[in-house]
């Protein structure tokens, strides 16, 4: 790790660049814990996605956007 910073060090600190582009440091470290973890919302679009992709598929891709969307209304209502 200390190679890697040693490597690639800029001659930049994050307090600097964050400066330079106004923006707060609790902006970025919240930025930074958030990345790379999915939200709810987006879980939720991927799951529906899936469905979507196997709707189509089970169909033999014959079924269009209102077909697919009363399968998903079924399936939501049981």
């Amino acid at each position: 790790m200390i190679y890697h910073q040693k490597k690639y060090n800029s001659g930049l600190s994050v307090s600097g660049v964050l400066g330079y582009l106004n923006l707060s440091r609790s902006g970025y470290i919240h930025y930074r814990n958030r990345r790379g973890k999915s939200s709810t919302q987006a879980k939720r679009k991927e799951e529906i996605k899936k469905k979507i992709s196997q709707i189509h598929s089970h169909s033999k891709e014959i079924y269009g956007a209102p077909k697919i969307r009363e399968e998903l209304c079924k399936q939501e209502n049981g």
